[in-house]
């Protein structure tokens, strides 16, 4: 049968590490035996196993030693250090520590700060208020033999932490911008450039600003460990301009109805086909037009960030209508001019004419030959769906030595003029011959 004991015992010696089983016939106990330069490193703790005299233990940390002595494991002692977060403007923490340290027999732990005691405690747990520095610092726990049970790093407070945004960024004049601004760890905030004046830090917070130019809005928050700066740059856009025409094509002196649009604006100049100064308000606005050839009108509108130029067409029918000149020959009824027109734009079909009479209603642009006389040679070019119209006239005219008589062309008389006497004196008398030769008959007698 087995039997049990426990028994526990230190010694020291000044020649380093030496382990020595000494038998004890009473006790049947061995012992360990330590340095001197670390007496509270190790203690045994064993078990006789009196069938076969065998030893069987385990070394632990003397200080978690117990009193009286009980049966246990080789663990580590148990030691922790934990603080609080952050309260007050100077970042002050709860530190506390917690071990299994028992300080019988051996003296109370000490505790110590960036290598400075700044308190001692026989065990167990321990705690105090500090103010903890930017960069923060470490806590250190030593047993009396200047061994490190524990130690850990304390942060100091935090850097203050600023967000600041701009709703819109991009405006007009004068229009509305929220700025956001979510401020942690700052004793003060303040405000430079677009704005001014101490702010509401440590939380969630907005202002409504009105810029009429771009402007840089900035925040500067400060706490104990240091300052943080953030800007929001808000553009003051160039105007927008919108200008239409309705309708957009109308016959010459029609009437179109112009629109304008500005957003923005803090002036607006007409140009083009109108001019003076025109109504820079939130349109839209109008104003007809009566255009007689196709008008490119425009506006322009601006304020402090720039200007911005819109434009719009009325277009009016137009066109082109031309006939060559010809000869009509002695005898002859007429001569052929080429005839030629374009048209573009129309609101109706094309039409064209020859004198009062239409020959052609489809054509845009072509040519033709046409018969023509002195007295039917204007050709008109018309848009059926407005009132445009040009016209062309061909020089139609008869050969030399013949004349336009009804509708031919009659060859001029042969006239010879003779006198009888060449010279003749003042007061006297001469006979004049006149002899006509033509290729017609004579006129008919003239009634009396």
């Amino acid at each position: 049968m087995a039997t049990f004991l426990l028994t526990k015992n230190k010694y020291r010696t000044f020649y380093g590490v030496a382990l020595f089983f000494v038998p004890l016939l009473l006790l049947g106990a061995a012992f360990v035996t330590v340095t001197d330069k670390a007496p509270y490193q190790a203690e045994l703790a064993f078990t006789e196993i009196s069938d076969n005299d065998s030893v069987l233990g385990a070394v632990i940390p003397a200080s978690c030693e117990s009193n009286p002595p009980s049966w246990t494991d080789a663990t580590p002692c148990q030691c922790t250090i934990s603080h609080s977060a952050c309260s007050g403007p100077n970042c002050t923490k709860t530190v506390s520590v917690a071990t299994s340290y028992n300080a019988f027999p051996f003296g109370s732990l000490r505790v110590f700060v960036d290598g400075t005691q700044v308190a001692n405690f026989p065990g167990g747990s321990w705690s105090h208020s500090a103010d903890i520095p930017v960069g923060g610092v470490e806590y250190e726990i030593l047993r009396p033999d200047n061994l490190v049970l524990c130690r850990a790093f304390v942060p100091g407070p935090p850097a203050p932490s600023v967000t600041f945004t701009g709703t819109p960024l991009s405006v007009f004049p004068n229009q509305d911008v929220t700025l956001d601004w979510t401020v942690e760890n700052a004793n003060n905030c303040l405000a430079t450039m677009g704005w001014s004046g101490n702010k509401p830090f440590n939380g969630s917070h907005q202002e409504v600003v009105r810029p009429s130019q771009t402007t840089t809005y900035r925040l500067t928050c400060s706490g104990v460990a240091g300052t943080v700066t953030r800007a929001q740059t808000i553009t003051v856009l160039r105007p927008t301009i919108t200008l239409t025409a309705t309708p957009g094509l109308v016959g010459p002196g029609a009437a179109s109805t112009l629109r304008w649009t500005p957003q923005g604006a803090t002036s607006c100049i007409a140009g083009g086909g109108w001019t003076g100064v025109k109504s820079a308000t939130n349109g839209p606005h109008t104003q007809v037009v009566n255009p007689d050839v196709t008008t490119t009108y425009s506006i322009t509108c601006g304020n402090v960030s720039g200007s911005t130029t819109a434009s719009a067409v009325v277009t009016v029918p137009s066109g082109t209508i031309s006939a060559t000149t010809c000869v009509i020959p002695t005898g002859g009824t007429g001569c052929t001019s080429r005839v030629t027109w374009s048209s573009a734009n129309f609101l109706g079909l094309p039409q064209v004419l020859q004198g009062a009479s239409q020959f052609s209603a489809t054509a845009a642009s072509t040519n033709v030959n046409r018969t023509v006389t002195p007295d039917n040679a204007t050709f008109t070019l018309r848009d059926a769906g407005s009132s445009f119209a040009v016209t062309a006239t061909s020089n139609a005219a008869c050969a030399l030595r013949s004349q336009w008589v009804g509708t031919l062309c009659l060859a001029l008389p042969d006239i010879v003029v003779t006198a009888e006497s060449g010279f003749v004196r003042p007061g006297s008398s001469t006979t004049i011959n006149v002899e006509v030769t033509a290729a017609y008959g004579a006129p008919p007698p003239q009634p009396s």
